[in-house]
């Protein structure tokens, strides 16, 4: 469709057909969008999971070596390794947690208000 004052080529914008104008040429669509930011969701709540998971097994290995020593430990150069074994993996649950929980929220406020996983908003 040509313009009449300048006869300057106007097109039209039929992302249907998998041609854009020259507004939208250079965003991403909002399908592909809301599909990163349901996958940065997902890792979110799997590396959630994850941190719960690796605190849980460093709770157990850590109160495990802790019955295990005698009343005259108590100082910190005294704790055996499999006690540093246990803070270890406690603390690297944590963070994924942190960071899981991070990931979701930025995922879900990505996903912009009135939309929410698996649902379209119009």
């Amino acid at each position: 469709m040509q313009n009449g004052k300048n006869n300057q080529v106007v097109l039209g914008d039929f992302q249907g057909f998998g041609i854009a104008s020259e507004e939208t040429a250079g965003k991403p669509r909002k399908e592909e969008k809301s599909n990163a930011a349901e996958s940065k969701m997902q890792k979110g709540q799997s590396m959630i999971f994850a941190g719960f998971a690796f605190a849980i097994v460093g709770i157990i290995f850590y109160c495990s070596s802790m019955f295990a020593m005698d009343e005259t430990t108590k100082e910190i150069s005294q704790l055996s390794f499999q006690t540093w074994v246990g803070l270890g993996t406690i603390g690297i649950g944590i963070l994924l947690w942190l960071v899981g929980n991070i990931l979701h929220l930025n995922g879900l406020m990505d996903l912009g208000p009135g939309e929410s996983k698996g649902t379209e908003s119009q």
